[in-house]
């Protein structure tokens, strides 16, 4: 191959300035390129298509011509260059789109991927890029016999599809269906062998185990998906989904992959979501560098839940953030929560009732920090960039134990023990302290999970300008975490109970007592 001599223009990284490239519709030879910069906040920046494909392998690579000059594109690219092409010399043959100029954006060409600089730039408009666009095109791959005929299957539906077949078999199969309607269709499960065949290997493509087309496909205003020269609606495919999946024989529904089938559900509905909700969703979904695990995902997430976009970062620092801005999200509403689950509470019940309740309140809702729904994920994308966060939780949860904290559960516990009825006033300040401490072990959580991102070496937490141990080498029989106790060198064993827990021979354990 020749020496690639292409180089891009430079960007206007202070507007969003992006590339738009289109292709001269010929019939064969090299594939001929224009590229050019445009501004997507001006009024006279032309109509375009984004392409939404996977990049595949990094050889062999194929050589186009932009500009009159030579650049290394991957084969996945290529391909789509040469079906494009040859759909424009086609319709330009025929009198369609004589005088429109049809231009695309593609980040492989579009985007200099050599500019740190220009890639956080052109990454953090990446939405707006897609949502801009007229429609987006849905690259899958070439075409081949089965695929051909999978996309047709997806377009009229399977009755319609052996209508139009000649077979005297398939004729014969067709009157023996009796399944429901499906696609504007009747279908059954019982297809033909070589329409589940067909339908596996469109459901196999590695195209949707990507995790960059969950933001190109959720900003699209309208996707027409393409195989090789045959295109279908994304209308088309979502009724596919969430329909005509059901009907599917179990080994062929089992090919179903879940982001397809998320994306058909919330695909063109303009929501936004937080990490939590994406990250449990697209975790397993694939990307060549890491870090698109997290900027892979910002251009759907509402505004200011964003993090920067920094490819100089390092992995670890990049899922440092994202873990910050997760935090962000769930715990600033704890105290709220705090409050809300004393709402309830019949404060003109005996005091000894009124406390009870609200340590139970308290107790269940600040054991859920150790039980929050996205540790899970946490853990599994940690793993995935490298970082050995499942070692780390599974020890900090057996082993966790503040010094700390144990003084503070004694004197509050102290404060707590009956031995008058108090005023409702005394009631509310006591429930007050308690909110205030699981406030403080919400924030030494999120203190935790922020360090998961740090190097090797023991994990601390630093407060109030002392260092707090996080774990205590100790064995333990699971991985659940250990109740929470007051300190024995401070609360004897003989300090009085709360009447709703007479019964247990031992302190009151909160919050995270079992």
């Amino acid at each position: 191959m020749a020496d690639v001599s292409f180089t891009h223009k430079p960007l206007d990284n202070t507007r969003q300035q992006i590339r738009l490239i289109t292709i001269n519709p010929e019939s064969s030879g090299e594939i001929r390129c224009q590229l050019k910069n445009a501004y997507l906040d001006d009024d006279t920046t032309p109509d375009y298509r984004a392409v939404s494909y996977e990049w595949g392998p990094p050889t062999p690579m194929k050589r186009v011509i932009v500009n009159g000059k030579p650049l290394a594109v991957r084969q996945n690219l290529y391909k789509f260059f040469e079906a494009f092409r040859a759909r424009l010399f086609r319709f330009r043959s025929n009198g369609a789109f004589e005088d429109e100029i049809q231009w695309l954006w593609v980040d492989q060409v579009c985007i200099n991927q050599a500019a740190i600089k220009e890639r956080n730039h052109q990454v953090k408009i990446m939405s707006d890029i897609y949502r801009r666009a007229s429609y987006v095109y849905v690259w899958l791959g070439p075409s081949h016999m089965e695929t051909e005929e999978a996309m047709k299957i997806l377009k009229c539906g399977l009755r319609s599809y052996y209508e139009h077949r000649t077979s005297a078999t398939a004729a014969r199969y067709i009157s023996d269906l009796d399944g429901e309607l499906i696609l504007g269709d009747e279908y059954s499960a019982h297809t033909v062998p070589s329409s589940e065949s067909a339908l596996e290997s469109f459901l196999t493509f590695t195209y949707w185990e990507r995790v960059w087309i969950v933001q190109e496909i959720m900003s699209a205003r309208y996707i027409r998906i393409m195989c090789g020269d045959t295109l279908v609606s994304w209308d088309e495919l979502r009724r596919f989904c969430l329909s005509g999946t059901r009907q599917l024989h179990p080994q062929t529904k089992a090919c179903v992959p879940a982001q397809m089938m998320w994306l058909a559900e919330h695909a063109l509905s303009a929501k936004t979501y937080t990490y939590t909700s994406l990250l449990s969703t697209f975790s397993r979904s694939r990307c060549h560098d890491p870090k698109d695990k997290v900027y892979g995902l910002q251009g759907i997430l509402a505004p200011e839940t964003r993090t920067t976009i920094d490819y100089a970062k390092s992995t670890e620092a990049v899922f440092h953030d994202a873990v910050d801005q997760m935090l962000e999200d769930m715990l600033n509403a704890k105290p709220i929560q705090f409050g809300q689950k004393l709402d309830h509470l019949d404060y003109s019940a005996p005091v000894e009732v009124v406390l009870s309740a609200a340590i139970e309140s308290l107790k269940i809702e600040a054991h859920s920090l150790l039980n929050l729904p996205f540790i899970t994920t946490l853990v599994e994308l940690g793993s995935q960039m490298g970082l050995d966060t499942q070692k780390l939780y599974a020890k900090w949860t057996q082993e966790s134990d503040f010094e700390e904290l144990d003084d503070q559960w004694s004197s509050i516990y102290a404060s707590l023990r009956v031995s008058e009825v108090n005023l409702n006033f005394s009631v509310r300040s006591k429930i007050a302290s308690l909110c205030d401490l699981c406030n403080k072990l919400a924030f030494l959580f999120r203190r935790f999970l922020k360090d998961l991102a740090k190097p090797q070496g023991q994990w601390r937490l630093v407060d109030r300008g002392r260092e707090l141990t996080m774990w205590r080498e100790r064995p333990s029989r699971d991985h659940s975490p250990p109740p929470w106790r007051p300190n024995r060198d401070k609360e004897s064993d003989t300090t009085p109970l709360l009447p709703s827990y007479s019964k247990r021979d031992q302190p009151f354990y909160p919050p995270f007592d079992e």
